[in-house]
């Protein structure tokens, strides 16, 4: 590959594990995202509507365990972040 100015970058990456399993694991893996993309998007589509008839103390609830939980995953990103500078 030459860009005009005299330098070559042509950069060749053969199959590393030298076999043909490469392939067949990455096709496995874009199916299975595509997979996981369609359940995402149907299921909740599919399934009823269970917090329409919730009290506010219920939905009170159900956020501050949100609030609790967020709480708790920020801290263990601090906890890693300072196991590991």
């Amino acid at each position: 590959m030459d860009n005009g100015l005299g330098f070559n970058g042509g950069i060749q990456v053969g199959n590393p594990l030298n076999s043909n399993l490469l392939f067949p694991v990455i096709v496995g893996l874009g199916l299975l995202s595509l997979f996981n993309i369609v359940l995402t998007v149907v299921v909740p589509l599919l399934s009823p509507d269970d917090t329409a008839d919730d009290t506010p103390t219920e939905r009170a609830h159900r956020g501050l365990k949100m609030v609790e939980l967020a709480q708790e995953v920020y801290s263990a990103i601090q906890n890693m972040q300072q196991k590991h500078e």
